[in-house]
C-alpha cells in the first residue's frame, strides 16, 4: 500500500525559489511502497498537467532544492496528509484516504493547493476512481517529467530574481556605509583644527571666571588682529572644556586609522558585489547561481543575505504564545543580559514597563535608535565592560550604526520621563552620563553572535 510523507509545502505567497508564478510548486508527496520510492507532484497553474509522478532518480537529477515553506504551514499540511494512503490519481486531483476519511488534494488554476475532506460527493468520487495502473504509470511519469522541467525553469528564474534582489540590497547597504564612513573621515580631518583652536584658548581659560559663557582671544595668524570667540557651558569650568577639546581631537586622530581601514574594506566589498550583478543576470543554471551566492557571502559576509520566507501568521492562543517579546536579548562576554528594543513602540514597552527603576538605560545621543537596558540588582553598579558592550549594541541598533565614533548616553531608568502625547520611543532624560564610544567590530560581532533565541 502506498503511504504518503510530506516533502514540501510551499503555500501561496511563499517567496521560496520554487514557489512563484504559474509553475509554483505547492505540495510534493513522497510515496513509499516495498522496493520503490517516488514523488507525486501537485502544482497549481493554468495548465491541465498539474499532477505527475516522479521517480527518485528523476527527482535527484532535477536538483530543485525544494523549499520547506513556512514551518507552521508545513506542520498543518503534515497533520492532514502524513501517513495517508493514495487511493487514486485523477486528471486534476489526488485522492487519499486517512483513518477512514476521504481527502482530495486539488490544485486550483491559481493560488495554493487545497485539501477537501468529508464531502459526500468527493468521497463518492474517491471510491469510484480507479488507482493508477501499471499501464497508466508511463503517462503519469511523462507528466512528472514535464512538471519537473517547468519547475526547474521557474526555479532558475526565481532564484535569479532572489539573488539579484539580495545583491541590490547589499549594494545599497554598502553604499550607505561608505558614505557614512566618508563623513567620519571628514570629522577626523577636523582633529587638527580642533586641537589648534583648543591651543589658542589655553591661556584665556586659565584666567576665566567661574560661570563664563565665552572666551575671546586675538588671532594674528592672518597678519591682522582678529577677535575670535569660543562659546562655553557656564556650568563647567573653562579649563575642563578646553581639555575636553584636546581629548576629542586625540580620539578623532586615533580613529582616523580605523576609518581608513573600514573605508577600504567597504569599498572593496562594494566593488565585488556590484560586479556580481551582471553575472547573476547571465547565469543559466542553479549551480551557477549558487556559486555566485557563495561569492557574495565571501565578499560581504556581514551584509549579504538571501531573503527567507516569513512564517505564516497564526491566530488565537497559538499565535499569542509565539508572539515575540518587545526586545531582543544578548549575553555579554561576562554573562550579563542586555535587552535591546525592537522598535519605537517596543522601546516604550521595554523602558517603561519591563525595565526596573534601578536598571541601566542607554541610547545613542541625538540619534534615532533602540533603547537598551541592562538589568541590575538593587544598589549594584553596572560593570565597566558590560557598559561598553551595551553601548556597542545601542550604537549598532541606531542611525549611528555606520559611524566609527558615537556618543552614548546612559542613566538609571528612574531618571527617565515620558511626556504625555509624545511620539513612540521619545523620553526625557533628567540626568545622564555620556560615553564616547569608539567601536570595536570584533567585540560587536561577538555580541551579535550571542543573541538568545526566542
Amino acid at each position: 500500500m502506498q503511504r504518503v510523507h510530506l516533502v514540501s509545502a510551499a503555500p501561496n505567497g511563499d517567496k521560496s525559489p520554487v514557489a512563484q508564478g504559474d509553475s509554483a510548486l505547492a505540495v510534493v508527496l513522497r510515496v513509499r511502497r516495498p522496493g520503490e520510492t517516488a514523488f507525486v507532484v501537485v502544482a497549481p497553474g493554468k495548465r491541465s498537467d498539474r499532477i505527475g509522478i516522479v521517480t527518485l532518480e528523476m527527482w535527484r537529477a532535477a536538483a530543485l532544492g525544494v523549499a520547506e515553506g513556512a514551518s507552521a504551514e508545513k506542520a498543518r499540511w503534515r497533520a492532514q496528509l502524513e501517513g495517508a494512503k493514495i487511493v487514486a490519481l485523477t486528471g486534476d486531483s489526488v485522492a487519499l484516504e486517512r483513518e477512514g476519511r476521504a481527502l482530495i488534494v486539488v490544485p486550483p488554476a491559481v493560488g495554493s493547493v487545497v485539501v477537501k475532506r468529508d464531502s459526500a460527493r468527493d468521497e463518492s468520487a474517491l471510491h469510484a476512481a480507479t488507482a493508477a495502473t501499471t499501464e497508466d504509470r508511463e503517462a503519469w511519469l511523462v507528466r512528472g517529467a514535464e512538471l519537473l522541467e517547468r519547475l526547474a525553469s521557474g526555479s532558475i528564474e526565481a532564484r535569479r530574481a532572489q539573488l539579484r534582489r539580495a545583491l541590490d540590497r547589499t549594494v545599497q547597504r554598502l553604499t550607505r556605509r561608505a558614505e557614512a564612513i566618508r563623513g567620519d573621515r571628514a570629522k577626523v580631518a577636523e582633529a587638527g583644527d580642533l586641537a589648534a583652536v583648543a591651543t589658542a584658548f589655553v591661556a584665556a581659560a586659565k584666567g576665566a571666571a567661574r560661570g563664563a559663557r565665552a572666551l575671546s582671544v586675538t588671532d594674528w595668524s592672518t597678519g591682522e588682529a582678529r577677535e575670535v570667540t569660543l562659546p562655553l557651558d557656564p556650568s563647567k569650568p573653562a579649563r575642563a572644556q578646553i581639555d575636553a577639546m584636546f581629548k576629542r581631537a586625540k580620539r578623532l586622530k586615533l580613529g582616523g586609522v580605523i576609518v581608513e581601514a573600514r573605508l577600504r574594506e567597504t569599498e572593496s566589498a562594494l566593488a565585488a558585489i556590484d560586479a556580481l550583478r551582471p553575472l547573476a543576470d547571465a547565469a543559466e543554471s542553479v549551480d551557477a547561481l549558487d556559486a555566485l551566492r557563495d561569492d557574495a557571502v565571501a565578499a560581504a559576509k556581514r551584509d549579504f543575505a538571501l531573503a527567507t520566507p516569513k512564517p505564516t501568521a497564526g491566530s488565537g492562543r497559538a499565535s499569542r504564545a509565539g508572539e515575540k517579546p518587545p526586545y531582543r536579548t544578548f549575553t555579554s562576554t561576562s554573562g550579563a543580559r542586555i535587552l535591546v528594543g525592537r522598535g519605537a513602540a517596543h522601546n516604550d514597552t521595554l523602558t517603561l514597563h519591563v525595565a526596573k527603576p534601578h536598571d541601566l538605560w542607554l541610547h545613542v545621543k541625538g540619534r534615532a535608535g533602540a533603547h537598551v537596558v541592562v538589568p541590575l540588582a538593587k544598589k549594584h553598579a553596572c560593570p565597566g565592560d558590560v557598559l561598553v558592550e551595551a553601548a556597542h549594541l545601542a550604537a549598532h541598533f541606531s542611525d549611528a550604526r555606520e559611524d566609527v565614533l558615537a556618543d552614548v548616553q546612559y542613566t538609571p531608568r528612574r531618571f527617565l520621563r515620558k511626556p504625555r502625547g509624545s511620539a513612540p520611543g521619545a523620553v526625557i532624560v533628567d540626568r545622564e552620563k555620556v560615553i564616547a564610544l569608539r567601536k570595536n567590530e570584533e567585540l560587536l560581532a561577538t555580541l551579535l553572535a550571542c543573541e538568545e533565541p526566542l
